[in-house]
């Protein structure tokens, strides 16, 4: 009995237990009420305000559907007229006049019989000869829609004088955006003209302007997700919205709350069968809101006073535990800080010390595995630059102690001999840890050796030129990062090449970086072959062409971080540059 009445003590005897039964007791009630009865006003609200935005851009649609309709109206009007077929039959350079003149005459009865919301329809007729007539003025070199270079050609023609949409048309001489139709003009089934029928998009935006707020965006939309009006200009004519994914988003409902950019928004939509256009409304939920700003700031009011009267409530146990919780506090944030040296030593209620244990705990389990994580990544760092460097050494061996072969094949053992000296030299020199770092200076004076052995396996067909900033020559890189890339020039840019070559390597400072360029006047190489090295697309085996490049850049993103690596340069037939990017190292 004493024992079950001592566990009960240190149960509910803790600091823990009795903020949480206060805590409880005073917000349970009155946080789920508040909230509650936010939560529904809101919904209530925005459910009225979004049927009340789907009822307002139906009007809008009725109107842009009246206006879509008018156009289609005016194009048969058009089509079907005998006497401007007559006309077309016969038209010509010598009676050009007489043709604009006429079409000028029935334009002019056709817009007045469509005068409404005060809509500025444009006809434009070029007949297949190449006459032009435009119902709007124009200037000396417009080109009159020019329908035989626009991708919507094709369908207008297959549609043997039915009348196609073009969702957005952009006249790039007027430097306007429309809404249109077009269709050609069939004469005993050849074509003799194409007519289009056009409505600017601002005129279609100002049906819509005066209920946009400055924050709200609409959006007249055709069936294959194409913009063709929005008060976001630059959005016209982009293939903008699935529209799958819109009816999967809205379901049966024409309102939907979703988020975009990190911000709620009510979505309103309205669909017209008539015109399969949609129109889409996007208004930050926030600006809806506004209006129960005053119930939000009551019960702000209301979590204020019941935070008051908690903290009279519970001021006796705060007083009692602020000491060591304020200790604990500061120890976090010095652990917070990378101080991971010292144990934390408070102490007070159970929790409290039930903390302070754990903390310790998860301390030296935190020091044990940075100490083994920090092995680990050196060791994997090794092992990665040692890998690079050894994708690179067999290759060049190989490719040395093949010509020494060819040499004492051919009876030259003194040029063998020669050859057999530099390589020794070279690889007494690259036989150590890769990661060591040398001076400009030395990796010139090894560089300059392993030219004088290549110049024997190519017989001097190039030249290497070394240059260094004197400011440079005691800076530091890593040892053999140059020489794969002088291979590469002589091997694949000098060496296919008709003639001589010559290559430069020159070191110096730029931007607070050592930069270090490597550039031959070989064949170079095509932008397809550059996108794929820098990308890590070359799939060839190690002894592939340019295996050396993408293992340079590797080692020094390794060494340095992704803020530095090389470029390459180069353009078919036109040599290579390629340019290193490293700290300055002293």
């Amino acid at each position: 009995m004493s024992r079950i009445r001592e566990l009960y003590k240190n149960k509910f005897n803790s600091f823990g237990a009795k903020i949480l039964i206060i805590l409880i007791l005073c917000n349970l009630i009155i946080g789920l009420v508040s909230f509650l009865y936010y939560k529904v006003y809101s919904k209530i609200l925005i459910d009225e305000i979004g049927t009340n935005r789907v009822d307002v851009i139906r009007q809008v649609s009725d109107r842009i559907d009246s206006i879509k309709s008018n156009i289609y109206t005016l194009s048969n009007l058009y089509y079907y007229d005998q006497d401007l077929r007559d006309i077309l039959e016969e038209v010509s350079l010598n009676n050009e006049d007489e043709f604009k003149m006429y079409l000028d005459l029935v334009t002019e009865k056709y817009k007045l019989s469509l005068n409404q919301y005060d809509i500025n329809y444009m006809a434009v007729l070029l007949t297949d000869e190449g006459i032009g007539y435009s119902s709007s003025e124009v200037n000396d070199d417009y080109d009159f829609m020019n329908p035989k270079y626009k991708i919507w050609f094709k369908k207008v023609c297959m549609a043997e004088g039915e009348v196609v949409d073009i969702a957005n048309y952009k006249d790039r001489i007027n430097e306007k955006e429309y809404i249109s139709v077009a269709r050609v003009i069939m004469i005993n089934d050849l074509i003799e003209a194409y007519l289009m029928i056009n409505v600017d998009e601002r005129d279609i935006f100002k049906m819509y302007s005066s209920i946009i707020s400055p924050e709200s965006s609409i959006y007249v939309v055709d069936e294959k997700g194409t913009i063709i009006s929005s008060n976001i200009e630059n959005l016209c004519g982009f293939n903008y919205f699935s529209m799958k994914n819109l009816d999967k988003l809205f379901g049966e409902k024409n309102y939907v709350i979703c988020n975009k950019n990190k911000e709620k928004i009510l979505c309103t939509r309205y669909y017209s069968e008539k015109s399969r256009i949609t129109i889409l409304e996007e208004i930050p939920l926030v600006t809806l809101l506004n209006p129960i700003n005053k119930i939000k700031n009551i019960i702000m009011i209301i979590v204020i006073l019941a935070i008051v009267i908690e903290s009279i409530m519970v001021g006796y146990f705060l007083y009692k535990t602020y000491i060591p919780i304020k200790e604990l506090s500061r120890f976090m944030k010095k652990v917070r800080i990378d101080n991971l040296e010292n144990d934390c030593n408070v102490n007070g209620y159970i929790e409290i010390n039930v903390l302070k244990q754990g903390l310790n705990q998860l301390l030296d389990t935190i020091r044990e595995l940075l100490k083994k994580v920090k092995k680990e990544e050196e060791e994997k760092h090794n092992i990665e630059l040692s890998f690079l460097q050894a994708q690179i050494n067999p290759h060049f061996m190989y490719n040395t102690l093949f010509s020494i072969k060819c040499m004492v094949d051919m009876n030259e053992n003194n040029k063998a001999s020669n050859m057999i000296s530099l390589f020794i030299k070279i690889l007494r020199n690259s036989l150590s840890n890769p990661i060591n770092l040398i001076s400009i200076e030395e990796e010139f004076n090894g560089l300059t050796q392993y030219v004088e052995l290549l110049k024997f396996r190519y017989e001097n067909k190039f030249d290497v030129f070394f240059e260094c900033d004197d400011c440079c020559l005691k800076k530091k890189l890593p040892k053999l990062l140059i020489q794969p890339l002088i291979e590469n020039a002589i091997f694949h840019g000098v060496e296919p090449k008709d003639g001589e070559g010559t290559i430069f390597v020159v070191a110096k400072i730029e931007d607070e970086k050592l930069i270090i360029t490597v550039e031959d006047d070989g064949i170079g190489i095509s932008e397809e072959r550059i996108f794929q090295i820098v990308n890590k697309e070359v799939k060839d085996k190690i002894s592939s062409s340019h295996i050396g490049i993408e293992n340079v850049d590797e080692r020094i993103r390794l060494n340095f971080g992704e803020e530095y690596g090389l470029k390459i340069e180069s353009m078919k037939e036109n040599g290579t540059k390629i340019i290193l990017i490293l700290p300055i190292i002293e």
